[in-house]
């Protein structure tokens, strides 16, 4: 009888552990679920804010890409429509200097015409006689200058004395 009740008493024991270490684990079970648990909602409102921090932060940088590629295009067709401006002065210009190269060829060919020459010819004809006339008057002058200068100095000479 005393072997039957120890042996009784360790199966109760040992029945009565089980029943505790079960309850524990389904305790701790339950708390590591729990906790689980609570970490994957936490994750998941983590994620969930992060998902919309980023989906705002790329709407913002695609505003601002935006804002920044339509500034370069307006400033790229002001480029365009200043390099036409230039590029259709460039043409105005040369085509100005083809008009004057082709008035200035035009006008060497008539000076090279031989009534050119001719005229060049009795022009020169002409100063060439002016400027004997000249030569001559200019030697008149001279000695007419130097006859009234001596006649001065006499009439000074004589005030003198």
């Amino acid at each position: 009888a005393f072997v039957s009740l120890v042996a009784a008493s360790i199966t109760l024991q040992a029945v009565a552990r089980s029943r505790r270490a079960r309850k524990a684990t389904k305790h701790k079970r339950r708390r590591v679920s729990a906790t689980r648990l609570a970490a994957w909602a936490k994750t998941r409102s983590e994620l969930h804010k992060f998902t919309r921090v980023r989906d705002a932060s790329v709407r913002i940088q695609t505003l601002v890409r935006r804002v920044l590629a339509v500034l370069f295009v307006e400033k790229l067709r002001r480029n365009a429509i200043e390099r036409q401006k230039m590029e259709n002065q460039l043409d105005e210009l040369r085509r100005r200097l083809d008009e004057e190269k082709e008035q200035r060829e035009r006008v060497e060919r008539r000076l090279s015409s031989d009534t050119l020459t001719d005229e060049s010819t009795r022009m020169l004809d002409y100063l060439r006689t002016e400027v004997v006339a000249l030569t001559r008057t200019c030697d008149a002058l001279r000695r007419e200058n130097d006859i009234l200068r001596t006649h001065h100095e006499r009439g000074q000479q004589a005030r003198a004395s």
